[in-house]
């Protein structure tokens, strides 16, 4: 089995690009009526995707295709001419999040036990069967308007709830600091309420004063808010977790490891995980002796393990 060794600080985006293509169609897309082409995308989305047997011969299923379609990302269809499906990017962050997560999701998600082992190995954080699990899941907060963002994907037993939100490249990209991510609005919830949680609050504000270049806390800050805001929700019953690709070293590590030492702080349940840990606790999980969890985690390994 083949795993890629690479100096990850010194990896440019392009190389990574040349990188992602071996293995997959040398084919590139072209816009609609032989338009521009894209040199760092496949031509059909299955070429960028995992594929197994059954409903998962394309590499979704016909209800996870129908999770994508209600999302706002774009993923699966040309918003315009010169604008393509995200998903069929080689360094697309929904593709690696789906290659990791869609054959879970459609093969071992009958029990709660199976992500417990995953996650937080063995710990009774889900019980019983899972209710729901799902991407592209929307959680709107309360008492802000607009379109809630997104997280990757999403697992409750109906009480509990897990968002996960997977990042590829977008940690190598230096963020904007001309405006300010988190908005008066989310002030006015109770859990970035000054008075109630200085801590969350603090953060917060630290967020907007430019601490965080490299990692997206306000996306992250966004999804606990999220999370917080349904019915029956606790701090106790919610866990965030956040799985990064190993090229996303550096500067990011540092970001997200001050976040993890913050979060708890402020009463977030906030959980981090590199793609590299995420495969080795997959294949812990896996039964050797079926062919297709074999051949994923074989895939896994192969596309997105780096090892320095």
């Amino acid at each position: 089995m083949s795993m890629k060794k690479k100096d990850l600080a010194k990896l440019t985006k392009e190389q990574l690009a040349k990188e992602q293509r071996d293995g997959l169609t040398q084919e590139t897309l072209s816009a609609p009526n032989g338009g521009k082409k894209f040199p760092d995308y496949v031509p059909q989305l299955k070429d960028n995707l995992f594929c197994w047997g059954g409903d998962g011969k394309e590499g979704l299923t016909a209800k996870q295709k129908e999770q994508f379609e209600k999302g706002a990302g774009g993923e699966l269809n040309w918003k315009v001419k010169w604008t393509p499906p995200k998903m069929q990017s080689v360094l697309s962050s929904s593709a690696l999040a789906v290659n990791f997560f869609a054959y879970l999701q459609a093969t071992k998600n009958k029990t709660a036990n199976f992500w417990n082992t995953l996650f937080f190995n063995g710990e009774e954080f889900l019980t019983g069967k899972v209710a729901e699990a799902s991407f592209e899941k929307k959680l709107r907060i309360t008492g802000v308007r607009g379109t809630p963002p997104n997280l990757d994907f999403f697992i409750s037993d109906g009480g509990n709830r897990i968002g996960i939100e997977s990042k590829f490249t977008e940690p190598l990209d230096r963020k904007s600091k001309n405006k300010k991510p988190i908005q008066k609005a989310y002030f006015k919830t109770p859990f970035l309420d000054e008075n109630k949680n200085k801590k969350a609050f603090e953060l917060a504000q630290s967020i907007n004063n430019g601490s965080y270049q490299y990692l997206d806390a306000a996306q992250l800050l966004k999804h606990w808010l999220g999370l917080m805001s349904q019915p029956k929700a606790a701090p106790k019953k919610a866990r965030l977790i956040y799985i990064y690709h190993s090229c996303a070293s550096g500067k990011h590590k540092e970001e997200l490891d001050r976040f993890t030492s913050e979060a708890p702080k402020a009463g977030i349940n906030f959980v981090p995980y590199s793609y590299n840990e995420m495969i080795e606790r997959l294949e812990s999980c896996y039964n050797a002796q079926d062919p297709d969890d074999t051949r994923h985690l074989e895939y896994l390994r192969e596309r997105y393990y780096y090892t320095p």
